[in-house]
């Protein structure tokens, strides 16, 4: 009995679908795996590390205690391998820092400078300027001395009488 085009597609369709759900199921099982292994490799070194300080740390102890004179212990301890940066003075700041700083000012501490301090407390140089909003003080060359309020109201009477 043959089968009808349309009958044959539908086969053929179903087959594709099959294919296609056990690829990735085959993916994702390989990433379970994959997984897996990386864990083990990350805990294998941090073992290992573990294992090289505990080490190290015995080492230093024997050294203290004087059961050990030389410090090869240090000589063997092995550097981080990795990219190395050539390290600049944390005194000397970068081109960058150094331009900013000439372009805007050194800077200091912004927050907290209006706290008072034992300094602030006990100094006495604000104490007797009399200064407006631009800092310059006040002075009294140009006004005339007004006399007191009683002055002024005996003057008043003297000049009725």
């Amino acid at each position: 009995m043959a089968k009808s085009d349309t009958h044959m597609k539908k086969v053929r369709e179903k087959l594709i679908s099959k294919q296609t759900a056990m690829e990735r199921s085959q993916k994702a099982r390989k990433l379970r795996e994959l997984r897996k292994f990386g864990k083990k490799v990350q805990q294998d070194v941090l073992k290992k590390r573990q294992k090289d300080k505990k080490e190290m740390m015995n080492a230093v102890k024997k050294y203290r205690t004087g059961q050990q004179d030389k410090l090869d212990f240090l000589e063997d301890a092995k550097p981080k391998s990795g990219p190395k940066k050539k390290k600049e003075n944390p005194n000397n700041p970068g081109q960058k820092r150094q331009h900013k700083n000439k372009k805007f000012g050194f800077g200091g501490q912004k927050k907290r400078s209006k706290y008072n301090t034992s300094d602030s407390t006990n100094s006495t140089t604000s104490f007797g300027k009399r200064q407006n909003s631009q800092g310059r003080q006040f002075t009294n060359k140009n006004k005339k001395n007004r006399p007191g309020k009683n002055k002024r109201k005996n003057n008043k009477k003297g000049q009725k009488e």
